[in-house]
Parts: structure tokens; C-alpha cells; sequence
């Protein structure tokens, strides 16, 4: 064998090295990715969750205490006492109060949901 044909012979011997090592990269690599958005998916799959309970809490609440509110305006129209009427229509602006702020904090769960359901249809 001359030297020309064991140059050619080293350099395809180096060509199929890299070849190889190129394509047990990319393989790696694959994987680490697809590892990387299945964890990723868990994740937000158990945020949403969390988010999904906390919302359902939250409508909970809303239903229970809106429904607060008209046993009040009954005790308060009924009252026969000034200062008590007084203290029902207390209670009654108190219950809306945190009614609007617990409706504020649906809008934002409902909104980080449609946001996780949004990235979760993107992996």
C-alpha cells in the first residue's frame, strides 16, 4: 500500500470517528431534550393543578358568601335598632369588599390557567 492510499485510508478511518461520535451526540442530545420538556410538562401539569384547586376554593367561597350577603340585608332592613342596622350594613360592606378582591384573584387564576394550558399545547 503506497502512502497516498494509507492517507486515504486514515482520513476515511477519521471521517466514520466522527460520523459516529457526530451522531452519539445528537442522540444524547435528543434525549436530554425530550427528558427536558417531559419534565417541563410535569411541572406544569402539577401548577395547574394547584391552580385548577385554588380556583374551584375560590368559587367556593365566592357562592358561600354572596349568598352571606342577602341574610344580612334581610337582619339589616329588618332591624329595629339604628346601631344595629348600622353594624349589618358594617358586615354587609365588608363582604363585598373581599368579595371583589376574591373575584380580582379568580380573574388572575383563570388567567394563569389559560396561560399553563396555553404552554402545555406548545411542547
Amino acid at each position: 500500500m503506497t502512502k497516498h492510499e494509507t492517507i486515504l485510508d486514515d482520513i476515511k478511518t477519521a471521517k466514520w470517528a466522527i460520523n459516529t461520535l457526530w451522531q452519539e451526540f445528537r442522540s444524547a442530545l435528543d434525549a436530554f431534550w425530550a427528558r427536558s420538556r417531559s419534565a417541563r410538562g410535569d411541572r406544569l401539569r402539577e401548577v395547574l393543578s394547584g391552580k385548577r384547586e385554588q380556583r374551584e376554593k375560590l368559587l367556593t367561597w365566592i357562592v358561600r358568601e354572596a349568598s352571606k350577603i342577602s341574610e344580612f340585608e334581610e337582619k339589616r332592613d329588618g332591624a329595629w335598632n339604628e346601631s344595629y342596622r348600622e353594624k349589618m350594613e358594617s358586615i354587609i360592606e365588608d363582604i363585598e369588599s373581599r368579595l371583589a378582591e376574591n373575584r380580582r384573584k379568580l380573574e388572575s387564576v383563570e388567567e394563569a390557567i389559560e396561560d399553563i394550558e396555553r404552554k402545555l399545547d406548545d411542547l
